[in-house]
This record gives structure tokens, C-alpha cells and sequence, in this order.
């Protein structure tokens, strides 16, 4: 089922939707951030892998789930190898789980968190009861580059895969920023380039990621998931046009999808209010009444 859905009162430049967040007693242990009361909600960080760049995002999240971010395998404080792959992933996402006391939860990311979200309904379904992706990279990249990404991967050549990529990710991002508001601008980039120096992922390890994305289709087959899945664009994304989502939703037996005008693909960054209020709302609607 393929739907959009009104905000209503929510805006794109960060307006009303959210109360402010409060102390909600953050944890950080170890190689995670946990967050906040209400039911668990699991999510998985996109290509800079590790949970400092999504600890705004946790915290708007916070006010209605307990949340839980974990550091992606590869991160510098977290074996940063390339030497890991979709099932290495979701075996780290299931220890996390195990190490809070969670059996069931549901689960999110953004980008190449939405693909490991996606990895992790196939191969377990029973640890959750729905999903949330913003920005899935589903059939990205296409045929022609995804045959180019699979050599490079047969060969091992991760690095250079990382350092072109991450050329082209930062240029289409710098354009899809410079589109913001001035003031969503200048905060967002002071936030990320605070945090870039120390956190930045290995370009080797970017690069293996950005290879598991050309075998994603391999390890997901979308129309055995049978949970409700919320399928989240950006109208703005550059990087992850909101076709690629659409067709995702369509396969999906339980998928909805929603474009959301005035955002791009780092929203839960820049729009952190306008996602929380639709997951609130969504996630709601799901409770028998």
C-alpha cells in the first residue's frame, strides 16, 4: 500500500510538532546511546556509522520512545576493518538489543541504516514489531554502477570505493544544505563539522558499506516482510531520490510512504521535529483502539 500522509500543523523549518526536550537521562554505554521512556525504538546510524551523529535526532525521538543508537562495526572506537558484512551487521545489532533487555522493538535508520533495518526484518522478524526508513538507498546504485561497485568489491579495492564515494556524497550534500534555511544551515554545519574530524568513518570501511549496498537486493527479498513499514523521503534528497522509496513501498505488503516536502536526505539532523511528529502519528494509528 503506497499512501501519503498530511503533517498538518508541522513545519519543514523546524516549527511546532514536538515539545521541547526535556532531561530525558541519556546513557551513553560503550558503543551506544539510550534515551527516553515509552516503547523501544531501535535506530541504526547511516554511513558515518557511529551514534554522536544522530544523538539530536535520539533525543527529539525521546519524548514518546525509550530509543536505543548503536556505533556501527568499522567505526574507529569499534573494529574499524572492513571485514565485516550484512550478517556480521545484524548479529551486532541483535547483541545490542540482547545487552539492554530488549526481545522486541521496533526499528529505523536513515539511508544506509535503512538498508541494515531492512537486512534485519528478513533475517529476524520476530525481534520486531515495525519499521521506520528515511532515505533507503533501495536499487541505489542502479545496474550499470552496481556492476562497477561489485568488481571493485570482488578486487577489495574498499578505499578507493570510500574516497570517490564520499567525494560525491559531500558535494550533493553541500547542495542539498545550501537549499536550507540560513540559520538550519550555519547550526547544522558547525554540528557536523565539530563532529567529522573526530568521528568520521575510514574511507575503507565507507567504501565496504557502499559495496553492501550493491547486494542489498540479494539479502532482502521486500515482499516477505510482513510488518508495518514506514517508508520515509525527502522531496529534497539529492542523494536518494524519492522514486527509489516509492517502488520500495510498493513491494512491501505492509508499506506506506509518505514524501515529505521542504526536507532533504539529513533531516533527522535539520527536521528532527517534522519526522518525530509523523513516526508519533504513524506508530499510533497502528494501536487497536
Amino acid at each position: 500500500m503506497v499512501i501519503r500522509w498530511s503533517l498538518g500543523s508541522c513545519r519543514p523549518d523546524g516549527g511546532p510538532g514536538v515539545p521541547a526536550v526535556g532531561d530525558l537521562g541519556a546513557v551513553v554505554r560503550g558503543s551506544f546511546y539510550q534515551t527516553g521512556r515509552g516503547e523501544p525504538f531501535l535506530w541504526l546510524p547511516s554511513a558515518q556509522g557511529h551514534w554522536r551523529f544522530y544523538d539530536i535526532w535520539a533525543d527529539a525521538l525521546a519524548e514518546v520512545f525509550t530509543v536505543l543508537v548503536p556505533t556501527l562495526r568499522g567505526e574507529r572506537d569499534f573494529d574499524p576493518t572492513p571485514d565485516f558484512d550484512w550478517d556480521v551487521l545484524v548479529a551486532d545489532v541483535l547483541a545490542d538489543m540482547d545487552a539492554v533487555g530488549w526481545r522486541q522493538a521496533w526499528i529505523g535508520g536513515a539511508s544506509f541504516g535503512a538498508a541494515l533495518a531492512l537486512v534485519c526484518l528478513s533475517r529476524a522478524p520476530e525481534r520486531f514489531q515495525g519499521a521506520v526508513l528515511y532515505g533507503t538507498p533501495w536499487d541505489r546504485p542502479g545496474p550499470w554502477l552496481r556492476r562497477v561497485v561489485r568488481w571493485m568489491d570482488r578486487r577489495g579495492d574498499w578505499d578507493r570505493l570510500g574516497r570517490v564515494f564520499r567525494v560525491w556524497a559531500l558535494a550533493l550534500l553541500a547542495h542539498e544544505s545550501l537549499r536550507l534555511p540560513r540559520s538550519l544551515r550555519r547550526s547544522y554545519l558547525r554540528w557536523f563539522f565539530e563532529r567529522w574530524p573526530q568521528y568520521g568513518v575510514p574511507t575503507a570501511v565507507l567504501g565496504r558499506r557502499v559495496a553492501l549496498l550493491g547486494r542489498l537486493a540479494d539479502y532482502v527479498r521486500p515482499e516477505q516482510i510482513d510488518v508495518p513499514v514506514g517508508v520515509l523521503a525527502g522531496a529534497r534528497d539529492w542523494l536518494v531520490r524519492p522514486r527509489y522509496q516509492r517502488d520500495l513501498a510498493r513491494r512491501l505488503p505492509r508499506g506506506v510512504f509518505v514524501c515529505i516536502p521542504g526536507v532533504g536526505h539529513l533531516a533527522p539532523q535539520t527536521h528532527p521535529s517534522v519526522l518525530t511528529a509523523w513516526i508519533v502519528r504513524w506508530t499510533a494509528s497502528l494501536v487497536p483502539e
